[in-house]
């Protein structure tokens, strides 16, 4: 049995409370599709791309495994829809489904989200359009994956922390530009006016950029100290 998938084991690959895993592809890693030959599981998952029509080509990989194609993952919006379809067979209480991800030559899987019988769909929204990776990629494969529910719970965990860290760290970059642009205010015959350099934004880009390169947590490091004081 190939290191795909084992028959011993219902996950793609490690399930730690990582984003990445690592997996070999047991078929052809051209940019050719990998799907053929592989059987059809018609009736179980549907998937939407956003302004694109369902696409229900799912293929088996092992019994709790299945696979998809999305054709140019970096047109778009990239929002798509996973969901498992009204005919589908439910799922035991004590498993759910994991989904993945993964660009030619599919040795790394990245972890997009997960479905449970009390979540049977779900939007995901990825950053593939701005993805320098995925430029130029013809398509990229869904590894739809059947795992026990600890396992799907730890994960659906792991997927919603790393969307709070996003956008906490997007409110701290606003709050330091805020910031800059207050120490422009001037106190004028017209009263408190702020008085911007043409260039201001400019320096500030420059700015942050130097201080992330030297410490990428220096705003985290910043929130921490001013809670501290303020205690």
């Amino acid at each position: 049995m190939s290191n795909f998938y084992s028959s011993s084991s219902n996950t793609f690959g490690n399930t730690s409370n990582t984003n990445t895993t690592n997996l070999a592809l047991t078929t052809d890693p051209s940019l050719e599709s990998t799907l053929e030959g592989l059987p059809s599981a018609e009736g179980t998952f549907g998937i939407v791309v956003a302004g694109r029509p369902v696409n229900l080509d799912i293929r088996q990989a092992d019994e709790n495994k299945f696979l998809a194609e999305i054709p140019l993952p970096s047109e778009g919006s990239g929002e798509i829809v996973v969901f498992l379809l009204p005919d589908a067979p439910e799922l035991p209480n004590d498993q759910g489904i994991v989904i993945y991800w993964s660009i030619p030559p599919f040795e790394d899987w990245r972890l997009l989200g997960t479905l449970t019988n009390n979540n049977p769909s779900a939007v995901f929204r990825t950053d593939w359009p701005s993805d320098p990776e995925i430029q130029n990629v013809p398509f990229i494969q869904l590894g739809i994956s059947i795992e026990d529910i600890d396992t799907v719970q730890n994960l659906t965990k792991a997927v919603v922390q790393e969307k709070w860290d996003r956008l906490a760290f997007a409110e701290l970059v606003a709050r330091d530009l805020f910031t800059y642009i207050q120490s422009f205010s001037q106190v004028t015959d017209r009263g408190e006016q702020l008085i911007i350099p043409t260039d201001a934004l400019d320096k500030w880009i420059n700015r942050f950029e130097t201080r992330y390169k030297k410490d990428p947590n220096f705003l985290v490091q910043r929130a921490a100290n001013s809670e501290s004081s303020a205690v």
